[in-house]
């Protein structure tokens, strides 16, 4: 029997009604969108106890009370969620809640219910559709700005809290020094996560959620300044001021013998103005002083009226002045911050002035914990211009008497060392919670299965899926249609992953040069009917590495605007995700309170960035390798850091988009007898095995809680690959592939990248039977074949051409696999470029041969052209035993081919560029070694080492 229970009221279907539910994991055409399981449209009887349920809502004139976000609450309103559970006798078949579609009348007398009955799944969406992150309350980890807090940070409980990453933003000009205020804080994920759920009164369950890897996961800091919320602005606020006060003049310039103006009135009005003290009570009414409570920059306004009365002869006509003053009085000694003069003029031979009204507000100025803050009037003046040579400096000669004077304390939002850190102001707060998440399962293909009334199971694709295998072989119906449709009917002709795109310089640039994201991966379908792009882009934005060579080897996240003129400002950012990756070892550099205060000097750094470590990364955030990356040579003795292509495709998607597009996979969709026991406790994540085959089940439509019809389902057949092999290969500009195939990135050093340095643009050929898969270029000339990007061929046939960034001239019949030459019949020319310091520079001495360039074919030799050394940063020239030559030879042969002598490197300091000699050697096939003669002494300077070259094939 069938049962419908809303709000626990049991309403019978009309005529036994069929109710049709309709269940699925993923939709085919868009598995980054999870679905909601849900049924047709029903109707259910008006009885006496539904009509009560529904409030008589099918009365005309009837006007619903509930105003509030539950239903039932005092009458049921069809515009809020209804609970409801359908049940086939004890058996429960789906739980969740229900929507009024519309009232019907049947036979022209019977009114009856047309319901929609949606799972809980959609419930947890539908809670938090209008939540932002804005909503989430953080202030139980708010804290103070301070440098030993950002410390403490730096070796966090992964997942919980906020951390502190070393980020460039722009604020640091020297990255050996770096002063409190320019750390930005960044909460991790988990944390997020976390209150989104108990926030909306729901739990998950996920392995996934609590490895290393998602709990290593940050927000960083997005908005332009850190700013106090607007609560603590409020509470230092305040507007002070007296009726009449007066100041009798002393001697002109003696300002400190000046007395307070004495402000004693901190409510009610003076004039039509209201008067308030800060939430402190800091001001003194009493002694007319502001005693600071909190460091900050601050402000402060002043108005009223005045007066001076001279005491002297009655003058025609004259004028005065004073200066009222800002007085900040540190530790008994007194600051003349900010003033306003106030100008007086004498008419009608009276010794009294006419009023001047004034109004002033002082610039932003620092103020610390217990300054004392108040005003005075100073450097009274007087000047006839009937008697020239009248005028009167003289003590007691004046006062000013001031009207409605009013002080007001004008806090600035932006703030300064040891204030109190809102986190409520870290995140952007109209992020809605529902995309927050559902950027998450973008990035790691998460699926969503409700496990409970209100938990979720929340796992990566290929944790979801069990080992799980039930035999459906025997309920397939054969007497009805069986389709069979192979994945590329269904399917799109490229996939794209990517990150939202940033205005920052270096998101700018990379897309300039290569129209994609930073970090995107294209998966191209070989298809020849589907034309469509299926674009899979969480809210996110890139955040690509960086570091400047020759003067830190510390690489970070770059989140660095400049406007039109290449000056950099402060911008806000989109929502990035970073990897915590903890203190990495670097040089020294020193971390300041403020500027030139308290100074602690670390050789660790804490990183966050989208690889999990930046010299030898194992995991990337990017979906795909980037062509080019920002770092360089800089790494201490870590000479050649590595790169991975272990990333969000390779790790969560790839197994998916190959299943999908796989030319064997298939689409089952069939009749089967399934009963009300298959259905309540069939699961997606199961594998099914029907005949030969296993399949994973896609989707159950129309199921008739009854049990007794048959119910259509789509199922994927299981055609899995092998798992996708990463690994991690040496940065080595941009030359080989990983194991996989893909090109391992160029490094591109940030201070000689320009923007818009390879701009690229549409293919473009003459001549005949010229062939080319790659992505931009020019060819000139016959039967040439290219199967990369950036390729420019001039004047040459028959060449074929497999690498990036290659240009070709006057060369006929030749093959090029060498990423970044430039071929001219006979010499491809390169340039190597890297920066080391002193443990690389001692390994090079004590014998540890450094091979520099890359191997050889048997045809092929090394014609080095120019080899030159600059010496960089660092406190102590070098010294070294023996001669300290920099050589380079072939291996083998140990011919000569560089030298740049020790007499023109040792001893001198940053800045110098030595110039070293070359030779040619015409050893075949032998690699490129680099000795130095001797052994270490002394030296820490960084140096830089250049070498032009040239391959030679015959």
């Amino acid at each position: 029997m069938i049962n419908v229970f809303i709000n626990g009221v049991n309403c019978p279907t009309v005529n036994d009604d069929s109710i049709l539910i309709t269940k699925s994991i993923v939709d085919i055409e868009n598995p980054e969108q999870k679905q909601i399981d849900h049924s047709k449209g029903f109707l259910i009887q008006n009885t006496a106890a539904v009509s009560t349920l529904f409030g008589m809502i099918f009365e005309v004139n009837k006007e619903i009370q509930n105003t509030s976000t539950t239903n039932f609450n005092t009458d049921f309103n069809p515009n809020l969620k209804a609970k409801c559970v359908v049940m086939n006798d004890n058996a429960v078949v789906m739980s969740g809640f229900c929507q009024m579609i519309d009232i019907v009348i049947l036979d022209g007398n019977k009114i009856a219910y047309n319901i929609n009955v949606y799972a809980s799944i959609g419930n947890f969406f539908n809670d938090i559709k209008n939540g932002v992150l804005g909503d989430i309350d953080f202030s139980d980890l708010n804290h103070n700005w301070t440098k030993a807090v950002i410390e403490a940070s730096w070796t966090p409980t992964l997942g919980v809290g906020y951390t502190y990453p070393m980020i460039n933003y722009g604020l640091s000009s020297s990255f050996n020094t770096w002063n409190v205020d320019y750390f930005r804080p960044a909460i991790f994920v988990k944390e997020i996560v976390d209150r989104i759920f108990e926030d909306a009164g729901w739990a998950y369950s996920s392995a996934f959620f609590n490895t290393t890897r998602f709990k290593s996961l940050i927000v960083p800091f997005s908005e332009e300044k850190m700013f106090n919320d607007n609560a603590t602005i409020v509470e230092r606020t305040f507007k002070v001021g007296k009726a009449s006060v007066s100041a009798v003049s002393g001697d002109w310039s003696d300002n400190a013998g000046q007395p307070v103006l004495v402000l004693n009135t901190d409510s009610g009005l003076i004039g039509a103005t209201t008067m308030f003290n800060d939430s402190g009570n800091n001001f003194d009414t009493a002694t007319g002083k502001w005693t600071c409570a909190a460091n900050g920059n601050y402000a402060f306004g002043l108005s009223g009226s005045a007066v001076m009365v001279n005491a002297l002869t009655p003058w025609t006509t004259g004028t005065g002045k004073c200066m009222l003053y800002v007085v900040l009085e540190r530790s008994g000694t007194r600051y003349y911050t900010q003033a306003v003069e106030i100008a007086f003029i004498f008419t009608g031979g009276s010794n009294t002035s006419d009023s001047t009204s004034f109004t002033f507000t002082s610039n932003a100025f620092p103020v610390d914990i217990g300054d004392d803050i108040y005003l005075i009037a100073g450097e009274f003046e007087e000047d006839s211009q009937v008697y020239l040579t009248q005028r009167s400096k003289a003590d007691g000669d004046m006062d000013v008497t001031f009207t409605n004077l009013i002080l007001n304390c004008v806090p600035q939002p932006e703030l300064v060392y040891a204030d109190t850190v809102s986190l409520n102001n870290v995140l952007p707060t109209d992020i809605k919670k529902s995309d927050f998440l559902m950027g998450l399962s973008k990035m790691f293909n998460l699926y969503f299965e409700q496990t409970n009334d209100k938990t979720l199971l929340i796992e990566p694709r290929e944790d979801y899926y069990t080992a799980t295998t039930v035999d459906w072989t025997t309920k397939i119906n054969i007497g009805q249609d069986v389709k069979l449709t192979p994945m590329g009917m269904n399917q799109q002709k490229r996939y794209k992953f990517t990150y939202e795109q940033d205005t920052d310089r270096l998101n700018n640039s990379y897309f300039a040069a290569y129209k994609e994201v930073y970090g995107s991966e294209l998966v191209d379908i070989n298809t020849d009917f589907l034309t469509e792009t299926k674009e899979i882009k969480p809210i996110f934005a890139a955040t690509p590495l960086s570091n400047t060579a020759l003067k830190d080897d510390k690489v970070m996240s770059d989140i660095v605007f400049i406007d039109q003129n290449g000056t950099v400002k402060q911008g806000k950012t989109k929502l990035r995700i970073l990897y915590w990756g903890g203190l990495k070892d670097c040089k020294t550099w020193t971390f300041y309170e403020q500027a030139g205060i308290s100074p602690t000097n670390k050789t660790q750094y804490p990183y966050a960035g989208h690889l999990d470590t930046p010299t030898a990364a194992t995991f990337d955030l990017c979906f795909g390798t980037p062509y080019n990356v920002y770092y360089d040579w800089n790494f201490g003795s870590r000479s050649s850091p590595t790169y991975t292509d272990s990333n969000l495709y390779t790790q969560y998607w790839h197994q998916t988009i190959k299943e999908l597009t796989n030319k064997n996979s298939k689409v089952l969709e069939a009749y089967f007898y399934l009963t009300v026991f298959d259905f309540t406790t069939l699961s997606f994540r199961s594998q099914y095995f029907i005949k030969d085959a296993y399949y994973r089940l896609i989707s159950v439509e129309d199921f008739d809680v009854s049990g007794t019809k048959l119910t259509k389902c789509k199922l994927l057949k299981v055609d899995r690959e092998a798992a996708y092999t990463t690994s991690s290969k040496t940065l080595n500009g941009g030359i080989g592939t990983f194991d996989s195939g893909k090109k391992i990135p160029v490094r591109l050093p940030l201070d000689r990248f320009k923007d818009s340095n390879t701009l690229r643009g549409d293919k473009e050929y003459s001549g005949n039977t010229n062939n080319s898969s790659g992505r931009n270029g020019v060819i000139k000339g016959s039967s040439n074949k290219v199967f990369a990007d950036d390729v420019y061929i001039f004047g040459s046939n028959g060449t074929t051409v497999s690498s990036d960034r290659v240009m070709v001239f006057n060369s006929d019949d030749v093959e090029m696999k060498r990423e970044g030459a430039m071929f001219n019949n006979v010499l491809a020319e390169y340039k190597l470029e890297f920066t080391v310091d002193d443990i690389w520079l001692k390994d090079a001495g004590s014998g540890d041969f450094q091979f520099l360039l890359p191997s050889l074919a048997t045809n092929e030799h090394y014609e080095i052209t120019r080899f030159y050394l600059q010496i960089g940063a660092g406190t102590t020239n070098y010294s070294w035993g023996a001669t300290g030559d920099i050589t380079l030879e072939t291996v083998t042969s140990a011919s000569v081919v560089g030298t740049i002598l020790g007499t023109a490197w040792l001893g001198v300091g940053e800045g110098t560029i030595v110039v070293g000699t070359v030779a040619t050697a015409e050893d075949f096939g032998e690699d490129i070694k680099l000795i130095i003669n001797g052994g270490y002494l002394g030296g820490d300077r960084d140096v830089r080492l250049v070498v032009y070259y040239k391959i030679v094939i015959v």
